[in-house]
Formats: structure tokens, sequence, C-alpha cells
């Protein structure tokens, strides 16, 4: 009974530290996302470049 009542504590202290991390974020956290974006739309350019010609 007592490793279920460690658990739940455990379990409510992750919760917490993500409720924490959710409101404000680190700053690789939130620039990770804009930088994927950065990369994603680069490769979609390249990709068409490719596809049109431009790179023969």
């Amino acid at each position: 009974m007592a490793k279920q009542n460690e658990d739940e504590a455990g379990t409510l202290g992750q919760a917490a530290a993500a409720e924490r991390f959710l409101e404000d974020p680190p700053w690789y956290a939130r620039f990770a996302p804009k930088m994927l974006w950065k990369q994603c739309r680069l490769l979609v350019r390249m990709v068409g470049d490719y596809f049109s010609g431009d790179y023969t």
C-alpha cells in the first residue's frame, strides 16, 4: 500500500512539473518549432527548385 502512495505522489509531482514546463517553457522549447518550420520550408523550396530543373 505504501508503494502505491509513493507512485501516486510521484505521478502528481511529474504532472506539476509538466504543467510548469507548459506554462513557461525554456528558450529551446520555444524556438524549436520555429526552426523546424524554417527547415521544412527550405526543404520544400529546394525540392521544388530541383523538380523544376533549376539545379541541372
